[in-house]
């Protein structure tokens, strides 16, 4: 079932605030593990047009990912934590992305975090 309405989709990939989009209406962060199915779950959510990547390869999600569901708000796909094939220099600069994006970002108004019912 799609929570979408009206017009759904990819609206912008960034990693810094002056980057983001306008923060014309509340957001809705994605989290959780890499691979742990947050992108098949967005997809799911904004109608099935799998508009964010989804792997078998943990990591894939490297910056933020802005997602319009309508005119009403905006889901924000974050990179996924714990096991990614990354450079750990680089999951560091995740790690403090993710950071700036919680502390500055005034119209995030919910967390959804995916777990994996497979892992620990």
């Amino acid at each position: 079932m799609s929570i979408a309405y009206g017009k759904s989709g990819f609206c912008k990939e960034c990693g810094t605030p002056p980057d983001y989009p306008v923060a014309d209406r509340p957001e809705i962060a994605m989290v959780g593990r890499s691979n742990g199915g947050k992108s098949t779950l967005l997809n799911a959510m904004t109608g099935g047009a799998k508009e964010a990547k989804t792997s078998a390869t943990p990591g894939k999600t490297r910056l933020l990912n802005f997602f319009d569901v309508g005119d009403h708000y905006r889901i924000v796909d974050l990179p996924g934590y714990g096991y990614a094939a990354r450079d750990p220099k680089e999951r560091k600069m995740w790690e403090k992305m993710i950071d700036v994006f919680f502390k500055t970002r005034e119209c995030l108004a919910g967390i959804i975090l995916v777990c994996d019912m497979r892992r620990d």
